[in-house]
């Protein structure tokens, strides 16, 4: 589990249609503040393993079915939170163990995700 809290600024990200932002921004001095809860969000991320191969004729490359089967995804990274913007180094940790035991995606349901993604960054630049 990787810890490295920002100083955080308001957000001049933009938030997605789901509610998300983009991103967050530690660019300005106010921290950015869940209207909702007071809280400064914790932003925990991991990376999933897309296995890809490379096509019996050699001309292309291919997801490979190990990436499709059905089951969840591989963690390529751990769940960590390197850019949190919150200042409060234990809820934060306690977030990152909670992300542990969220259902990782098979390939399916990443494939719904990056779906989902795509179509709001399609809207809001549009």
């Amino acid at each position: 589990m990787t810890i490295t809290h920002q100083h955080p600024g308001p957000s001049r990200a933009p938030v997605r249609r789901d509610g998300n932002r983009h991103w967050y921004d530690f660019a300005d001095a106010r921290p950015f503040v869940d209207p909702a809860t007071g809280n400064a969000p914790h932003y925990i991320e991991a990376s999933v393993a897309v296995y890809l191969r490379v096509s019996d004729d050699r001309q292309r490359w291919i997801v490979d079915g190990a990436t499709v089967d059905g089951t969840a995804l591989d963690f390529y990274t751990d769940p960590h939170a390197s850019n949190c913007p919150c200042s409060n180094p234990d809820a934060c940790e306690s977030a990152v163990i909670a992300s542990e035991g969220l259902p990782v995606p098979n390939g399916r349901e990443l494939l719904d995700l990056l779906a989902a993604a795509h179509a709001l960054a399609e809207v809001e630049r549009a």
